[in-house]
């Protein structure tokens, strides 16, 4: 046990991602449509004919933009009804040869159209009736609307319980990991058996808590990086101090007094320092350490810029 949990806490932050990435691919189900996007691509470059896409390209432009010569010429007769029917002749010959919308073309009309209901020649309900007729259009005639009509409730369901049962082996191996890193696992596990249980089985609710509170540490962290020194490192003493905040029951209350304290003395905003302390430890493995001294206040820990 001791050399897995030397291991752990030694290769956490790489082991760590190779589980992000399983989970990705693995859990949530993502390995099958990459790899169909990849093939799919794969064979679109062996067989593509870029003079052929070119001409494609053009062609649609040039119906498009006969399209909005005849809006313009039509003034204020071009309305949203107008403008959904131009939109569909549009999509269908992009369908039909398989190439990009031209969606400037496209947007010029819309604003055609929107221009004559701004001026009160069209009202909202012309839209909604004519962009209602539309759509009914494009479920019934587009590819791709036909593939959503198939996802049913069950298919979902399906696919979350699959990702539940997977998350909760990986979670398993995330939480040794930050055990390792932290107490240690078998004392984490045995201070709190039940509640490791619960984080396992619950881990769509425990996964930034447990064994540790991650979002509070971060903001913790942040705060503590407003002062000076946005990406200096801190001690080990320290990241225990930061720990023993967030997971506390006078967390807020520290907040509270910390701004209260050392308000004057912020050199940056909140936002910055949080991508600051996000990005350290999305980069680096190990313990950051800074030059921060601790006082303690009735009731609270406190931290005061060190010299």
């Amino acid at each position: 046990m001791k050399k897995i949990e030397y291991i752990l806490s030694e290769y956490g932050f790489v082991f760590k991602i190779v589980l992000s990435i399983l989970w990705v691919l693995w859990a949530v189900q993502f390995f099958n449509p990459m790899k169909k996007i990849i093939l799919e691509e794969r064979t679109y470059q062996k067989t593509r004919d870029p003079e052929a896409e070119r001409k494609e390209i053009l062609a649609v432009r040039k119906f498009a933009k006969e399209k909005l010569k005849q809006a313009e010429a039509e003034g204020i007769s071009y309305g949203p009804q107008e403008y959904f029917e131009d939109l569909k002749e549009i999509v269908e010959m992009v369908e039909l040869r398989k190439t990009i919308r031209p969606n400037a073309e496209i947007t010029r009309l819309m604003h055609q159209s929107w221009n004559n209901v701004n001026k009160g020649h069209y009202t909202m309900k012309d839209i909604e009736k004519a962009s209602s007729v539309y759509e009914r259009w494009c479920e019934e005639n587009l590819a791709d609307r036909e593939s959503l009509k198939e996802i049913t409730w069950q298919r979902a369901l399906s696919y979350l319980i699959t990702l539940y049962r997977r998350s909760i082996f990986l979670v398993f191996f995330f939480y040794l990991a930050r055990m390792a890193e932290r107490k240690g696992v078998l004392a984490t596990i045995l201070a709190e058996k039940k509640k490791f249980v619960l984080a396992v089985i619950l881990w769509p609710f425990y996964f930034s808590k447990y064994p540790y509170n991650v979002v509070r540490e971060i903001r913790v962290e942040a705060e503590l990086r407003r002062l000076k020194g946005l990406f200096r490192v801190f001690s080990a003493k320290e990241s225990r101090l930061v720990r023993e905040i967030a997971n506390s029951s006078y967390y807020k209350q520290w907040i509270a007094e910390f701004h209260q304290q050392d308000r004057s003395n912020f050199q940056r905003g909140l936002f910055v320092a949080m991508v600051a302390t996000l990005f350290l430890h999305l980069l680096f493995s190990f313990n950051l350490r800074a030059s921060e001294k601790r006082v303690r206040s009735p009731g609270l820990i406190v931290i005061a810029a060190g010299d």
